[in-house]
């Protein structure tokens, strides 16, 4: 938009709001004025002020449902939940027959994880509001937090079937279909996505995992370049190509797209930990360095509290590779605890393989020369 546009838009906004503090002097018990200022204050994320307004509104019409919806909104979006709930709840007990005050208290429930309580208003919102496909799609988000997968997809299915556009239910749908190993399906909804929003990165993510998946290394990588190229700022777009590369052989391209992704991600310690991996078990020697694979493994165990079974692997494995065997195995068995305390079996069984490879468990020590 051109300077000129923006200018008239700012003007636009300055005449609103002079009109309503004009009017609010004038009439300053009279609630349209009170109301209106406040609109015109929140439209411009003055949100003390705006709440100011509205109080004030709701002090002369305290039945006024747009009224509680409005300042309820803006609690939501400053992050006080028990403000923003109190005001969605008054709404709904005043009008039993106001979609938007069961949905708006739906989502600040589900933003609590509240999920039970948010999928019954939902449901209620669904029933006054049944064309509202937005509604179906946060349905079906609560419910998957609350593991119902079936009933999900049938409510994605449902905001498909309201609008054939609605891309973020055909990714909710790829996403689960790609967790259910129901491959043919989510290549089908991930590419339905990308043509409908092409460009939504998370859909180019999960087709590319999918690809990698069936071996199609190749296709994979320029998905996932082609996701990079649209968000340069998309963290799991570069963890997933460095995961390719690696996977082709290509551990220095690998270890800098790996890097890439733990800088956008600094939280995320799948990055560090595949690093860590790297740097204590590659046999060239000029990549192999124990110090980066302890400290890179260290980070990842601070980052999951020392709770994530990988995250000790990868200690493991950066002990062995210092010579430190006792640590080594000592790490190498919580992680093995771990994850079958937490019911990840099958990674039970991948760690013990690896740290079996590497000695830590039987020998308690891998001598380092030995990769060197």
């Amino acid at each position: 938009f051109s300077i000129k546009e923006t200018r008239v838009r700012n003007n636009v906004w300055q005449d609103n709001l002079s009109l309503w503090n004009d009017a609010v002097k004038k009439s300053p018990q009279k609630f349209r004025p009170n109301f209106n200022l406040g609109n015109a204050l929140a439209d411009n994320a003055q949100y003390e002020q705006a709440i100011l307004y509205y109080k004030k509104a709701l002090k002369i019409m305290p039945q006024h449902i747009g009224a509680h919806l409005n300042i309820g909104n803006i609690y939501s979006v400053i992050k006080n939940s028990k403000m923003a709930l109190q005001h969605f709840q008054a709404a709904a007990f005043i009008d039993t027959e106001s979609g938007a005050a069961y949905y708006n208290l739906a989502n600040e429930l589900s933003s609590l994880k509240k999920t039970d309580a948010a999928i019954e208003n939902y449901h209620k919102a669904l029933a006054l509001m049944p064309a509202f496909a937005g509604g179906y799609i946060n349905l079906g988000i609560a419910q998957e937090e609350n593991g119902h997968m079936m009933e999900a997809v049938a409510s994605y299915e449902k905001a498909v079937q309201i609008d054939r556009k609605a891309a973020n239910a055909y990714l909710n749908l790829a996403n689960i279909f790609r967790r259910q190993k129901k491959i043919d399906e989510a290549k089908k909804y991930y590419r339905f996505v990308i043509e409908i929003k092409p460009e939504e990165v998370k859909a180019y993510c999960g087709l590319g995992i999918i690809l990698h998946g069936l071996g199609q290394k190749f296709e994979s990588e320029k998905v996932f370049k082609k996701a990079i190229s649209i968000d340069p700022k998309f963290a799991e777009s570069f963890f997933y190509l460095a995961e390719v590369l690696r996977d082709r052989g290509r551990v220095r391209e690998a270890i800098h797209n790996y890097l890439q992704s733990l800088k956008l991600r600094p939280d995320w310690a799948r990055p560090a930990i595949r690093m860590a991996q790297i740097f204590a078990t590659t046999k060239d020697k000029t990549i192999f360095h124990p110090d980066k694979a302890y400290d890179l493994a260290i980070y990842a165990c601070e980052l999951t509290h020392y709770g994530h079974p990988s995250a000790l692997e990868a200690l493991a494995l950066a002990y062995s590779a210092m010579g430190q065997g006792k640590e080594a195995e000592t790490s190498g068995e919580e992680a093995l605890r771990l994850a079958r305390e937490s019911g990840h079996f099958r990674l039970e069984v991948e760690i013990r393989k690896r740290l079996k490879d590497f000695q830590i468990i039987e020998a308690g020590r891998l001598k380092a020369e030995d990769r060197r």
